[in-house]
């Protein structure tokens, strides 16, 4: 009798152990969304708040669209020279193009933007900009620092 209530014991334990582990990103690391489903859900957010109607939803769903594709596409990462070590370093040359280059990409984006919307829509979308802004530097809601396991950050 006690062998048997021994083994359910480790069996609940293990069993409680496997399933707290959880299924969200490994190493912190965020999972790969693919380019439409994420245009889909940034298209329905704006639709949300900016009160778009159905013809500017589909222009900004086609431009959100355009824009992720790009930007899954033309994501560059540098290649470690061994395989299976952490890719190698940007220089500073490289992270001031690659910074500049999605400033332009950034710039063409609001144009073609602000092209479909009206100006009460864009001004809108500029505050809801800002303020998204000012809360990533605040931090998440909730305190903790970083999102992807139990361990604490480095300041």
């Amino acid at each position: 009798m006690k062998k048997i209530f021994f083994i359910m014991v480790t069996l609940l334990v293990t069993t409680t152990m496997v399933m707290a582990q959880g299924k969200g990103p490994k190493d912190g690391k965020q999972e790969k969304v693919d380019p439409k489903v994420r245009a889909e859900r940034v298209t329905e957010r704006m639709t949300k708040d900016l009160s778009l109607t159905d013809k500017q939803k589909q222009q900004v769903l086609e431009l959100n669209l355009a824009s992720f594709t790009q930007k899954a596409e033309n994501k560059p990462m540098p290649k470690s020279k061994v395989e299976g070590e952490a890719p190698a370093k940007l220089t500073k040359e490289q992270r001031e193009e690659m910074r500049s280059e999605r400033e332009a990409e950034r710039t063409a984006y609001d144009a073609k933007l602000k092209s479909i919307l009206t100006p009460e829509q864009y001004t809108k979308y500029t505050e809801l900009q800002a303020k998204r802004k000012d809360a990533d530097k605040k931090g998440p809601k909730d305190g903790k620092k970083n999102k992807g396991g139990d361990r604490p950050t480095r300041k």
